[in-house]
């Protein structure tokens, strides 16, 4: 599974892929998209 960061625009900003860090040392603000994009759906 893999999760991506897209801003209000629909953007692509980066993948949130590392499994220690907190979800706030990204840089989500209000109103972005996280997506989750899996192989086994």
């Amino acid at each position: 599974m893999d999760l991506e960061l897209y801003s209000v625009s629909d953007k692509f900003m980066q993948k949130i892929d590392d499994n220690d860090a907190l979800l706030g040392s990204y840089p989500v603000d209000d109103d972005c998209r996280i997506h989750v994009c899996s192989s086994w759906l």
